[in-house]
């Protein structure tokens, strides 16, 4: 009965109620521990970014800072144009604000561009 209703749900929160300050749960990509309500019931939840943080991300001194900011944005900085990472599923370089501190990044979309994707004539446009 929980499949089916669980399938028919518009969003995670449904299934797993709403994001709360309370449930947060590791992000292996950006080695943090989010706090958004899309963890689902068979994530290792903590009630704090500091009980995840030590949990799974003991060696990042930053993750509990990271995991309490309330947006990406907030952790990296804001979205801008000098800022470019590469966005490997795409071939292309994005500049949304969403890279994460450890990635490669580029001031341009050309050198972006021509660092990970020289071999795409349409990076820096599509980018």
């Amino acid at each position: 009965a929980d499949c089916v209703q669980n399938s028919e749900a518009d969003t995670l929160s449904e299934v797993n109620g709403p994001a709360g300050e309370d449930v947060y749960y590791p992000d292996f990509d950006g080695s943090i521990c989010l706090h958004d309500g899309l963890q689902t019931n068979w994530m290792d939840t903590s009630n704090s970014a500091k009980d995840c943080c030590e949990k799974h991300f003991d060696w990042n001194a930053d993750c509990v800072q990271n995991s309490e900011a309330d947006t990406l944005s907030e952790v990296n900085g804001p979205a801008g144009e000098d800022v470019y990472y590469p966005d490997f599923d795409g071939s292309i370089c994005l500049h949304d604000g969403l890279q994460t501190n450890w990635m490669d990044t580029s001031n341009s979309a050309k050198d972006c561009c021509e660092k990970h994707f020289d071999w795409n004539a349409d990076c820096v446009q599509n980018s």
